[in-house]
């Protein structure tokens, strides 16, 4: 047999091109050279739309939801959606799934409330379903299918492992023949299902509910649906691009804010780079950590960050202050947008 050798300079271009379509800079979103079902980034929306960047023409707009319980805010790559309370973010695309065989689920979350079941996505045709979600208290991450008959691979985990206040990335795969769900790059449930997967009916697709139940209450931010089930090797290099993002609990940088030759008792700048539920004080007393019982939206404040809050929130510190004080200054940069009866 005859072996024709490529020229080297040719195999060098070669070897770096594929390696750009896996690996970009840290700071960008890790580009997989397979096939995109669909892909919501988050990072722009028009009319209160969020559009499929994949250029499939599956876009995401809120239905029937309260204002402020889908709010964008700063996520791990560029913008991330923030959730709560009651939701329903729909893909108006009974279809979207016809034809498909294999599939993968991919998302990075910051969930705040696992109670009962909380949806990633969800199309709800029957057992002709198809859903990715955390169930059981967040003691089950899920991946369920219709592979003769509706199956569900539910992953076991425990509801610490997602609920301390960082980025996670959950994905899930289905091969046409093996069922895979996985947490932070490592594979922590697997089901064989062979068969022809099946998918159809009038139902849209929802985003982080069961149109408008079992609502996902945190952040979310990079959800991909794939044609083809990625290999355990794609994850983990997919969970390993966010993870040296994922600083939930690094002190804010600075942003240029004012000094003065006074020491602050405390000083919060909420420059923290997501909606971490949590804002550090920048002196660095870590007693003055404020944590919150949920994701906390920063937008483009006066210096760098600012929170933006809306409806019911608490942001608690455990203990405050010195037993006596000579005197006592406060400074904040506020916008207020109402300011009905008290405001704190």
């Amino acid at each position: 047999m005859r072996v024709t050798k490529m020229p080297a300079p040719a195999c060098l271009i070669v070897a770096l091109a594929v390696f750009a379509l896996i690996r970009p800079a840290a700071s960008e979103p890790l580009q997989i050279y397979a096939p995109l079902l669909a892909y919501w980034d988050f990072d722009a929306g028009f009319g209160g739309t969020w559009p499929d960047v994949s250029g499939n023409g599956f876009d995401a707009a809120p239905r029937r939801t309260a204002d402020g319980a889908i709010v964008r805010t700063s996520g791990l790559f560029g913008d991330a959606l923030v959730f709560s309370g009651d939701h329903i973010l729909e893909v108006a695309a009974p279809a979207m799934f016809d034809g498909v065989t294999e599939l993968t689920f991919s998302a990075w979350v910051l969930p705040t409330d696992l109670s009962g079941h909380r949806e990633i996505f969800r199309k709800e045709d029957g057992d002709r379903r198809v859903l990715f979600s955390f169930q059981d208290n967040g003691t089950v991450l899920a991946l369920g299918l219709y592979v003769d008959g509706y199956f569900e691979c539910d992953a076991p985990i425990e509801p610490e492992w997602v609920l301390d206040g960082a980025w996670h990335h959950c994905a899930a795969t289905y091969d046409g023949r093996v069922a895979r769900v996985y947490l932070n790059g490592r594979e922590i449930g697997a089901l064989e299902r062979p068969g022809t997967l099946e998918t159809g009916g009038p139902a849209p697709g929802v985003i982080a509910s069961l149109n408008g139940r079992e609502c996902f209450q945190g952040a979310m931010d990079e959800l991909r649906i794939y044609r083809e089930a990625l290999s355990p090797e794609t994850i983990r290099a997919l969970f390993e691009n966010g993870a040296a993002r994922n600083t939930p609990h690094a002190p804010p940088s600075s942003a240029g804010e004012p000094t003065l030759d006074k020491t602050p008792l405390a000083h919060w700048a909420f420059n923290e780079a997501g909606p971490y539920p949590s804002v550090h004080d920048i002196t660095g007393d870590r007693a003055l950590t404020a944590v919150a019982g949920r994701c906390l939206p920063r937008q483009k404040g006066v210096y760098g960050s600012a929170l933006a809050l809306r409806g019911e929130h608490a942001i608690r510190l455990d203990g405050f202050g010195v037993a006596e004080l000579e005197g006592i200054a406060f400074s904040a940069w506020v916008r207020p947008t109402d300011l009905s009866g008290f405001r704190e």
